[in-house]
């Protein structure tokens, strides 16, 4: 299931995680003003999901809300 998931994506429906990449990749830098690396773009991008979502207390509910505005919304 979750190859079917990841194999079903496509460049429009990843366009938060592209912003995300060239986020990180222009504007990180260190605690010495050193830029990020190209091979660190990705490891940090999980990183930073694992941490402000994968942890966050809300998930569910905000997975809930996200479903039911994409099922219901008039938009």
């Amino acid at each position: 299931m979750n190859q079917d998931l990841f194999q079903g994506l496509t460049a429009s429906s990843c366009g938060a995680m592209e912003e995300l990449l060239v986020y990180i990749e222009q504007t990180a830098i260190d605690s010495e003003s050193t830029p990020i690396a190209p091979d660190e773009v990705a490891i940090v991008a999980d990183l930073i999901i694992q941490r402000l979502v994968l942890r966050h207390p809300c998930l569910d509910q905000t997975v809930q809300e996200i479903l039911d505005d994409l099922r219901f919304s008039k938009c």
